[in-house]
């Protein structure tokens, strides 16, 4: 299910859904805040009727030039406090008592999960738009295929690892250094996102399409070494340019350019049970 959010003329690398008693505006109830990542700044918005108003921004301060697609991360923690990854800067920052940002030049792996920091980190290659396979996972480490994104998936056979790989494979990895079961069928960006649906996590994944082309993600379940589709896809009007995982872990951001406005549109992505 696909649930447009947010829409706005500059990149959209990620974003995050403010809970009520963490929103510092006063919204129409029941809609909520947002904050929002872009190339410029993060964004504290919020839902007035039927528009979306900017009530306060703090700039992301970066030395190094963005490189052709920008990508960045954005963590809204418990207590208000926030972390965003670029590509070779890391920000540290608060909503109390207003929106705040101080931004360093670093190296810092990036966290792919939810919210959890210690699930799987990887590190960005500075000066470019993907992860160079170098792969934190709690107190250990792996190294993999220099990939794009990545995703954690519980099975009732374990936990397995996705990674969208550079060279247009995806793998999936159990315990071991070799990969159980690859894939070309996919594109750059996946995500894991949980449901009541199925007793495993769904993996969700973009089509590999190339920027003007429009797009179209799908989700999947990988069991017994084995891929299978779990749902219809779902379409855009454009590319997907950004898909993370949200903080609830039972859903995800995406974002895609549309071809005919140049919009860039987030929206919610969720699964609905069905025969």
């Amino acid at each position: 299910r696909k649930t447009a959010l947010y829409a706005q003329d500059t990149p959209i690398l990620d974003l995050a859904i403010l809970p009520a008693a963490t929103a510092m505006a006063q919204p129409t109830p029941g809609a909520g805040s947002l904050l929002v990542l872009d190339t410029q700044k993060v964004s504290l918005v919020a839902r007035h009727e039927s528009n979306w108003i900017v009530e306060q921004s703090a700039p992301v301060a970066r030395r190094r030039p963005w490189p052709r697609d920008p990508r960045g991360r954005l963590i809204l923690r418990e207590g208000g406090t926030i972390e965003v990854y670029t590509p070779g800067t890391v920000c540290t920052g608060s909503l109390q008592p207003a929106l705040s940002l101080d931004c360093r030049e670093s190296s810092d792996a990036w966290p792919l999960g939810p919210d959890d920091s210690a699930q799987m980190r990887a590190s960005f290659e500075t000066d470019r738009n993907f992860f160079d396979g170098k792969v934190i996972l709690g107190a250990s480490e792996q190294t993999v295929p220099p990939f794009f994104s990545a995703a954690t998936v519980a099975t009732a056979r374990g936990t397995l690892r996705v990674f969208a790989g550079t060279d247009g494979q995806a793998r999936v990895f159990a315990q071991g250094s070799e990969p159980i079961l690859t894939d070309d069928g996919w594109g750059s960006d996946i995500v894991a996102v949980e449901s009541n649906c199925s007793s495993s996590a769904v993996v969700l994944a973009s089509r590999p399409t190339g920027p003007e082309e429009t797009d179209s993600i799908r989700a999947y379940t990988i069991n017994a070494g084995a891929v299978a589709e779990a749902a219809s896809p779902v379409t855009f009007s454009g590319p997907v340019t950004a898909l993370w995982p949200a903080g609830d872990a039972r859903s995800a951001f995406a974002v895609a350019r549309d071809l005919k406005t140049g919009k860039y549109e987030a929206f919610t992505l969720t699964l609905a049970c069905g025969r």
